[in-house]
């Protein structure tokens, strides 16, 4: 193993791995300063800035002029609050070449911190607050964003379940837990004894996909887990991992209307949204409220599930359910659902058109990738 598998490692979400390959080649090669910048870099990119120094500390040492050390350097101190010895360290940088890109670029990063602090300043005047510092750390970075729902979506959840102040909440589509965190911090915070049941396969994570409060990713029930832990909303979220409609049927197996709210994002297909659908409506109290997220068509026409059941649900001549669309930011669209009759228990299937055209979709959809 030498320093460029490492460094695919680091790329791939393998960060202990490339720690120890970083750490056997500092220790047969302790002059190498590029194993020492790299594994710094890895640090800083985990959010240990403390071993990100040591190691930036001992290349300015071997070598003051190190450019990239310094800015590092001076990064991670702004990051701490040392807001002097950071721009002490830029203008050393800027002294030495006035034009320098990435310090400039560094300068900019901290206008724009300088004008978020600001509004978060005026935020809090006016009573307003962070949810959480994992919600909020989750939201900055957000490399999960296509696999996830976005923090306007997470903030309505937690203003919703805020409102609405629901008792037993289940969730299918769990990810890596940030629509989770948003639900569980309502519930926190609504002070009662509200729980929230997600439900998940919990596969293998896109190899593109870090989090900056968990090195390990390669799991996301781990991953999840680790957000759940460190936001210290553990005891408001029990996770489930398996087949959303099986899992629910053996937690809960008789048909009794508890739920108070549930958010679908799990299986997307016609066949997974309509037998989640399914499964939830039965055991939804009367008053009880279903959310669907990605029920646009034009904007997720890939994703047939969720715009064709609540196309059927808005359609239903019985009213047992109603049901309406709301706009999001990103246009994938919110749906809303209220079970309004407790006497009919119908499940609900796609048509057979709807069938065929999701088939359709996903043929082209395969030819289009070879």
């Amino acid at each position: 193993m030498d320093l460029n598998d490492a460094v695919e490692m680091a790329r791939k979400g393998e960060h202990a791995k490339a720690l120890e390959i970083y750490s056997q080649i500092i220790h047969n090669e302790p002059n190498n300063l590029n194993a020492y910048g790299h594994r710094a870099w890895l640090f800083v990119c985990m959010g240990d800035y403390e071993k990100a120094m040591s190691d930036y500390l001992h290349i300015l040492k071997k070598n003051r002029g190190e450019k990239e050390a310094k800015r590092q350097m001076a990064f991670i101190l702004f990051q701490l609050g040392d807001r002097e010895k950071a721009v002490t360290l830029m203008k050393e940088i800027l002294g030495e070449d006035p034009l320098d890109r990435a310090a400039l670029k560094i300068c900019l990063g901290w206008t724009h911190a300088a004008r978020d602090e600001a509004s978060r300043d005026e935020r809090a005047g006016s009573g307003l607050k962070p949810l959480n510092p994992v919600i909020e750390a989750l939201e900055k970075t957000m490399s999960h964003e296509r696999s996830s729902s976005r923090p306007e979506v997470g903030r309505f959840l937690y203003s919703f379940v805020r409102m609405v102040k629901p008792g037993i909440v289940i969730e299918t589509g769990t990810f890596v837990g940030y629509t989770s965190l948003c639900i569980a911090q309502a519930l926190e915070d609504n002070g009662e004894s509200g729980h929230l049941y997600s439900f998940d396969l919990f596969q293998n994570l896109p190899e593109n996909y870090s989090s900056p409060l968990c090195p390990d990713t390669r799991n996301s029930l781990h991953v999840a887990r680790t957000h759940l832990g460190k936001a210290g909303l553990s005891n408001r979220v029990t996770l489930h991992q398996g087949d959303s409609v099986k899992q629910i049927e053996i937690v809960f197996p008789e048909k009794n209307p508890f739920i108070d709210l549930a958010f679908i994002d799990g299986d997307h297909t016609l066949k997974g949204c309509f037998s989640d659908w399914n499964v939830i409506a039965e055991r939804l109290r009367p008053g009880g409220l279903v959310l669907l997220h990605d029920v646009e068509p034009k904007k997720v026409w890939w994703l047939m599930g969720p715009p064709c059941l609540i196309s059927s649900l808005s359609s239903d001549k019985q009213k047992s359910f109603t049901a309406l669309s709301l706009p999001t930011p990103d246009g994938a669209g919110l749906g809303i659902v209220q079970k309004m009759d407790e006497s009919r228990h119908t499940r609900w299937s796609p048509s057979i058109p709807a069938l065929v055209r999701e088939l359709l979709v996903r043929m082209i959809n395969r030819i289009s990738k070879k």
